[in-house]
């Protein structure tokens, strides 16, 4: 028995490693069977419809917002475990330097995240990260929380717009985008990295007990590059239970479309 549970956790990182490759790093992998590669992509982009679907619906009728939380255990199960395919910063910089990947999943997870971006923000960040789903269930925990002033707060939160801007000059003067990878959620999700990685993983987690979806608020390339993208939307006055901790009229940019304080239309 303990034979057959190290071969499938080796089986399940090597699985897991060759879809990071692949779907976030842009690196040509051997095709796996083309039924295979379709339920994949089939099923994000399922996923992706179904979500964005509850999204619009919970606006209007509060009594869909409950469906929020299957769609982030579904990101936990689908995009992190199964696909391993988080939306990634490394996405935007192998297509802008040209080094996309041909897979099919990798072109689907672009193109609808960007697509979100256009058309609810930081949807994504609210309803498909997988990470960011996992720190919020843990940020769930009934303990005492951390009280961080509100000057504090937004002076930690612009951190991730100064290290996507250190991350972006790091790739674009090497070319390489690994070089700009700190995401917790690749380590994580591909079940390989090395300590400081992991340490980063564990640190991010513990931290979100106390503080709300810590990682998302203050250390996230990506949500710092689909806050920055983010159009104005009135109707989001943020409230006592928003899920990333935001102050009463936060800034766009910092609201992750939970909808649970939406009020009227955009």
């Amino acid at each position: 028995i303990a034979t057959v549970s190290v071969e499938a956790l080796a089986k399940t990182i090597k699985e897991s490693s060759r879809a990071i490759a692949s779907n976030v790093y842009g690196i040509e992998i051997k095709a796996e069977g083309s039924r295979s590669s379709n339920i994949k992509w089939v099923l994000y982009l399922l996923l992706f419809t179904i979500s964005i679907a509850f999204y619009f619906t919970s606006r209007r009728h509060k009594r869909f917002l409950r469906t929020r939380d299957g769609a982030i255990i579904a990101s936990i199960a689908i995009t992190g475990l199964y696909l391993s395919s988080p939306f990634s910063i490394l996405h935007m910089f192998n297509l802008i330097l040209l080094r996309q990947s041909s897979a099919v999943l990798w072109v689907v997870i672009v193109i609808s995240t960007m697509l979100s971006i256009l058309i609810a923000g930081r949807f994504y960040c609210g309803w498909l990260c997988p990470f960011g789903a996992l720190s919020e269930f843990i940020g769930r925990i009934p303990v005492r929380r951390w009280m961080i002033p509100v000057e504090t707060d937004d002076k930690w939160r612009k951190m991730k717009y100064f290290l996507l801007a250190f991350i972006i000059a790091v790739v674009f003067l090497t070319r390489q985008p690994d070089y700009g990878n700190y995401e917790t959620y690749i380590t994580l999700f591909s079940f390989n990295g090395n300590y400081l990685a992991w340490a980063l993983v564990g640190i991010t987690l513990v931290a979100s007990i106390k503080v709300e979806r810590f990682w998302c608020r203050y250390l996230c390339p990506v949500a710092a590059f689909t806050g920055l993208l983010s159009r104005k939307a009135k109707g989001y006055p943020s409230r006592g239970d928003c899920p990333i901790g935001n102050k009463p009229d936060p800034l766009i940019s910092e609201c992750i479309r939970c909808n649970k304080c939406y009020k009227g239309r955009e």
